[in-house]
């Protein structure tokens, strides 16, 4: 019925935005998906998947974006250019802030 779908799909959404929220992508797509299933808003679902998609991306790009300058910092580490080193981690950490390889090549 109409209410019970109207409450799947209010259920699924928030436990969506929660895990986009928490950056835990699998969770948010697989809660999202729950809401364009419920059939009670296939818009705002539908856009619900879309910004999941969008986001777990976006993390993804800026995760190699990160990897790749820490590869460079730990060049620079390996030849005692320290001051390179730090710059790499803080642009590294630009790209995905508490990254842990990038703070420990920053400590």
């Amino acid at each position: 019925d109409r209410a019970r779908q109207q409450q799947v799909f209010a259920s699924a959404s928030a436990r969506a935005e929660a895990c986009l929220a928490a950056k835990d992508y699998t969770c948010a797509e697989q809660q999202a998906q729950q809401a364009l299933a419920s059939g009670a808003d296939a818009a705002h679902a539908q856009a619900l998947v879309q910004k999941v998609g969008f986001a777990r991306a976006q993390h993804e790009n800026n995760l190699q974006k990160a990897k790749n300058v820490l590869a460079k910092g730990q060049a620079c580490l390996q030849k005692k250019n320290y001051s390179c080193a730090i710059a790499s981690s803080e642009s590294a950490l630009e790209f995905m802030p508490d990254y842990p390889p990038a703070l420990q090549l920053r400590s």
